[in-house]
């Protein structure tokens, strides 16, 4: 069997050679890189990596905790410092929020395609000129 090549990403690294990691022969996947899939056999990124709700929902954690220390502090009259951390809270809570809008976005676009074929399909059935309209679209989509 061939070794593959140099800084390739392979399914089962061998790290029976020492120095293997620092000769670059074995390629680690590090934050935010997407590993190989087996059962694919490609490196394609997934939105629905466990990684990425994991970082979310530890975000949102760090989130709370940090608004509830504001809370405290505010209440207890220490604005100052109570902003502070306020601050510091919505700079763990805006990954999320991105990522929840980004997700309800894709299903508001996944709901508009499906109400969009569903109101295409009868005129796409009935009328020459809708077929060629489409027809045109799709192969410049595909091209």
């Amino acid at each position: 069997m061939a070794a593959p090549a140099r800084g390739a990403l392979t399914a089962t690294p061998d790290f029976a050679e020492p120095d293997a990691l620092r000769r670059g022969a074995v390629k680690l996947p590090t934050m935010g890189e997407h590993r190989p899939s087996r059962r694919l056999g490609t490196v394609r990124p997934s939105w629905f990596a466990w990684d990425n709700y994991l970082i979310g929902v530890i975000g949102l954690a760090f989130a709370v905790a940090f608004g509830t220390a504001a809370a405290i502090l505010a209440e207890a009259g220490h604005y100052p410092p109570a902003l502070a951390v306020a601050a510091f809270a919505l700079l763990f809570a805006a990954p999320a929020a991105v990522q929840a809008i980004g997700e309800l976005l894709a299903g508001l676009m996944l709901v508009g395609m499906l109400l969009g074929a569903i109101v295409l399909l009868p005129a796409l059935l009935l009328s020459p000129t809708v077929r060629r309209w489409a027809k045109r679209r799709w192969v410049r989509a595909t091209a």
